[in-house]
């Protein structure tokens, strides 16, 4: 991981991020930091798969993360369930 990725993953107020069509191979791990990130784009990028730490990022859902469908494909059946439980809103 470059000196960019890193200081990227330090930004904790991130709640969205653009990374399409940069010849991303890999995500880092360490995506799963963003705690608040709720739509990530990730197209035209030839990854092979998503990590898991997805799963770490509770207001990132299936309508915000944008992906070939096979790449989604990829992830655990339980990472998929957790990106597609809504999120939770404030009590009334």
């Amino acid at each position: 991981m470059g000196p960019s990725w890193s200081q990227l993953f330090k930004c904790l107020a991130l709640t969205s991020l653009q990374l399409a069509d940069n010849a991303l191979t890999t995500l880092p791990a360490e995506i799963g930091n963003l705690g608040l990130l709720s739509r990530l784009e990730l197209t035209e990028n030839p990854l092979e798969s998503l990590p898991l730490e997805l799963g770490c990022c509770p207001r990132l859902k299936r309508d915000g993360l944008s992906v070939d469908n096979a790449l989604f494909e990829t992830l655990p059946s339980h990472i998929k369930q957790i990106l597609a439980t809504p999120v939770s809103g404030p009590s009334p």
